[in-house]
């Protein structure tokens, strides 16, 4: 109908990565406030219909709001250059009421983290400025792409830090999604402990052992227990999805607690017993007697079952010819569901090789992260110029800078750019540069574990994430932000540097209690 041939290279019809109206620039100001508010007032973005500036914290966009009010602040009256923050910290009613403000133009600036943006169509955004450095191509690219959709010239401009101050503040973000082997170990232990349900109930013969059988991990349980988000526990199990045929599958998460209501008494329980073969077999997992409540999904693995099978034939127990039968089957708390081989994980050998496949999994897909991270801080500092005033004052060539960068953009997005190889090289953190004293660091971590150890399970992991501000299902920020000596104290510390004080620290505090 179109003309278009059908082979795979002519058939796709594809647009510039970087829209070609986007003028992309790049300063290294050391007073990013100043520069923010001159880079404002200038003449180009004073005439500016709507703004967006991405911070990578929450304070900061309420900080760096409130500097902007108070900037352009005239005779009691704020004038043109109003700001409002936005961040998910704010509640529905607050967010609706500054997107739709900033929608009509009421607002002229908007101060965001990456919570915004996400379904905001506004065409005439003239700027999106990044006053922290976005995390990766990926970010950088969205976050751009959310100016100057009219096709009409904008400007997108970021603010990096040279003397890489920011850029631990800036990695943690990444090192949060990083686990020890130690964690993944208690997570195979997890599957272990369930095909030896299994094992146990049909005391299994090769022949048994030759089918999947379905397994539930409750969620926040497990959560807890490995001190790690459900979306790193999913990024595990997936990938011990992918280490051989038939081993695991991952399924929709399921209910795994049952619960049995009735309200004729004793005796119609036992009746319900009597006529369900489900409930017979329940009463050998009952959590809580008094309810009737029993692992539903314990007694499909221990019996081979299928769950959702299972799960229909209860709650069929509500209704009798068309009528309600007074039982209420409530099926509750979350798990992982997962299908499983009984064969696997048996021998000790098999459980290392598939710890050491996992772990090295997701140690790569952090390192990749981190090799895509320092890629663009690298690229933005060699095309970045002094300060933002060389941009003002036409001191640079800006064409020729955005030119650049749309193009290793369009490189790095098709392919082209080789990380592993790449001519641009990884920024090392010299720690020896960095400013901080081992020893006092040191000591500040024997009186953390001293203080924390009897209240809490400590891990080399949970002490760095707390010196680097990185919260965990068992340490959450709004809890242990209010901990101000321990709280990112020591953002100035490589984490991978600071993971190893703690680990000798915590040997040397076990030893000496032993």
């Amino acid at each position: 109908y179109l003309n278009i041939e059908q082979s795979c290279e002519t058939s796709i019809i594809r647009g510039n990565v970087v829209r070609d109206n986007l003028m992309l620039t790049v300063s290294r100001d050391t007073n990013k406030d100043g520069a923010l508010i001159g880079l404002l007032s200038s003449k180009q973005y004073e005439s500016m219909s709507s703004i967006i500036i991405y911070c990578n914290r929450r304070e900061e966009t309420e900080r760096v709001a409130s500097l902007i009010r108070r900037a352009f602040h005239n005779d009691g009256k704020t004038t043109q250059q109003s700001a409002d923050a936005y961040h998910a910290g704010l509640s529905p009613a607050e967010r609706r009421r500054v997107t739709k403000q900033f929608m009509r133009g009421d607002i002229k600036t908007i101060v965001a983290t990456i919570a915004f943006g996400m379904g905001i169509n506004k065409h005439d955004v003239r700027s999106v400025i990044h006053y922290n450095m976005p995390l990766n191509f990926v970010c950088y690219l969205q976050e751009t792409g959310r100016a100057g959709r009219d096709n009409k010239p904008a400007y997108c401009h970021a603010f990096i830090d040279y003397q890489q101050n920011e850029i631990n503040e800036l990695k943690k973000h990444i090192y949060s999604n990083d686990i020890d082997r130690s964690t993944i170990k208690k997570l195979i232990n997890k599957l272990i402990q369930k095909i030896e349900l299994y094992k146990l109930k049909t005391c299994s013969s090769p022949l048994i052992d030759s089918h999947m059988i379905e397994i539930g991990l409750p969620m926040q349980q497990l959560i807890d227990e490995l001190d790690i988000k459900e979306e790193t526990i999913l990024t595990a199990l997936y990938i011990l999805e992918t280490l051989e045929t038939n081993f695991l599958h991952v399924l929709s998460p399921c209910y795994s607690i049952c619960t049995v209501k009735h309200y004729g008494g004793k005796k119609q329980l036992d009746n319900l017993i009597e006529s369900c073969e489900a409930l017979k077999t329940a009463k050998s997992f009952l959590i809580d007697t008094n309810e009737f409540t029993f692992s539903i999904m314990d007694m499909c693995t221990a019996n081979g079952w299928n769950y959702l099978a299972v799960r229909r034939e209860l709650k069929k127990l509500e209704w009798s010819q068309g009528k309600k039968t007074g039982v209420y089957i409530e099926i509750s708390n979350l798990a992982f569901h997962l299908e499983i081989s009984p064969r696997i994980l048996l021998k000790d050998t098999d459980q290392d090789r598939i710890i050491d496949f996992c772990y090295d999994k997701l140690h790569e897909k952090v390192t990749e992260q981190l090799i895509h991270f320092d890629t663009l801080y690298d690229l933005f500092k060699r095309c970045s110029c002094p300060n933002y005033l060389s941009l003002i004052n036409e001191e640079y060539e800006v064409t020729k800078v955005s030119e650049q960068l749309h193009t290793f953009i369009e490189n790095y997005f098709q392919g082209k750019i080789d990380l592993k190889s790449s001519i641009l090289p990884l920024i090392k953190t010299d720690n020896k540069k960095l400013d901080y004293d081992e020893t006092f660091i040191r000591n500040e971590i024997r009186t953390f574990i001293n203080l924390y150890s009897d209240e809490h399970r400590l891990t080399p992991r949970a002490i760095a994430r707390i010196c680097h501000g990185i919260g965990s299902p068992q340490y959450p920020v709004p809890i242990w932000n209010k901990c101000k000596r321990f709280w990112r104290s020591h953002l100035n510390v490589d984490f991978q540097l600071l993971f190893a004080f703690v680990q000798d620290e915590l040997v040397r505090c076990s030893t000496n209690r032993k």
